[in-house]
């Protein structure tokens, strides 16, 4: 064989082992004979997804009851033909009775919804969220 195209073959052969990480060094054999290898774990971080203040649709509780109440809260500000349809569109979550509602209204809107989440029966509170603006109010 040629010694380029040695040089080649063994290069084409060594070649993936040092890139794909297979070849490994073995540096315990430099230790002395009462050293034991010891392993260092890189520190644990917490993860820094904090959850969100205002609740959102995914943190509906998943009890029956909780369920209950928002469908018919729902149902209620859907059939209500006097809601433009970003106001259909609101947010409304149930945890424990305790209704939230988020979402960009008119005043009118906001009191109409508000209104609508009181009637329910399995209420406990109304913690009303909803944003009065100018954009709401020209859709």
């Amino acid at each position: 064989m040629k010694p380029t195209r040695t040089l080649c073959v063994l290069a084409a052969i060594a070649l993936p082992l040092s890139a794909g990480g297979c070849w490994r060094e073995d540096t315990t054999a430099d230790l002395p004979p009462h050293v034991e290898p010891t392993t260092v774990a890189a520190p644990r971080q917490e993860p820094s997804v904090t959850p969100p203040a205002e609740p959102v649709a995914t943190d509906q509780s998943e009890s029956p009851e909780d369920i209950r109440v928002t469908s018919e809260i729902r149902s209620a500000v859907i059939d209500d033909s006097s809601l433009s349809a970003g106001a259909k569109n609101c947010v409304i979550v149930t945890r424990g009775g305790v209704v939230t509602l988020r979402g960009d209204v008119t005043s009118a809107e906001a009191t109409t919804i508000a209104r609508h989440a009181q009637a329910v029966s399995g209420v406990e509170r109304v913690d009303n969220q909803l944003m009065v603006t100018d954009r709401a109010a020209a859709q």
